[in-house]
C-alpha cells in the first residue's frame, strides 16, 4: 500500500509492500512535480506579497488594519466618559476665585479692579514675536534693490559735466537786468565752479 507526505501529500510507493508493483511514471513522477510546482508558485507569489521595507520599517500602506489607537491623538468631549458637569476655578471650587468668594448679588455691569486688563496702545518690538528680519519695499523699484546698480554719465541724462562755462547771453531772463559784475563765491565772469 502507497504512502504520502506529510505537508504536500506527495505520492510515495512504501518498499515492503510496492515492491512487486510496476513502476507509474504519472503517479509517482507527473502528479508529485505538479505539486510541487503548484506550491513553489503559491510561495513565490506570497513572497512577491510581502512588504518592502523603507528604511527597515514595513510601509503603512501594508500594514494590517489596526484596532487601537495611535499614541498622538484627540477627543471630541462626547468621546470623554468621565467629563465633568463643572470644573473648580483656580485652586478652590466654583464658588471661589483665588480663595476669595463672589456675592451672590453682583450686578452684570460690576467691574473687579484686579481682573480689568488694559492693552497698552503701543508695544516694543522686543514684545512682538514673529516680526520679519527686514520689512519689505515696495515703493523701491526692482533695478534699485540689485546688488550691482547701473551707472551713467552725464550725456546719457541730459546733464552738463561737472566743470562746464555758459556764455552771457542765456543768463539774460526776460525783464531783468543783468548785472556787469558778478559778486559771489565761486562765481568768476559767468562760469561757475
Amino acid at each position: 500500500m502507497s504512502i504520502f507526505s506529510n505537508f504536500l501529500k506527495l505520492f510515495k510507493y512504501q518498499p515492503t509492500t510496492d515492491a512487486q508493483n510496476t513502476f507509474n511514471i504519472q503517479t509517482a513522477l507527473n502528479d508529485n512535480w505538479d505539486k510541487v510546482d503548484i506550491f513553489a508558485k503559491d510561495v513565490s507569489q506570497q513572497l512577491e506579497d510581502k512588504a518592502d521595507l523603507i528604511d527597515g520599517k514595513v510601509p503603512s500602506a501594508q500594514l494590517p488594519i489596526m484596532d487601537y489607537a495611535p499614541a498622538l491623538h484627540t477627543h471630541t468631549k462626547a468621546n470623554i466618559i468621565d467629563f465633568p458637569v463643572s470644573m473648580p476655578a483656580n485652586g478652590g471650587n466654583a464658588d471661589t476665585v483665588n480663595n476669595k468668594t463672589v456675592e451672590s448679588n453682583v450686578p452684570d455691569n460690576a467691574k473687579f479692579t484686579d481682573t480689568v486688563y488694559i492693552h497698552p496702545s503701543t508695544h516694543p518690538a522686543s514684545i512682538i514675536t514673529g516680526l520679519p528680519t527686514s520689512l519689505p519695499a515696495s515703493d523701491v523699484y526692482s533695478w534699485a534693490k540689485q546688488p550691482n546698480k547701473p551707472s551713467y554719465n552725464y550725456s546719457e541724462v541730459g546733464a552738463a559735466p561737472n566743470s562746464h562755462s555758459h556764455s552771457y547771453a542765456p543768463l539774460v531772463q526776460s525783464g531783468t537786468t543783468v548785472p556787469t559784475s558778478f559778486v559771489g563765491e565761486g562765481v568768476l565772469y559767468g562760469v561757475h565752479n
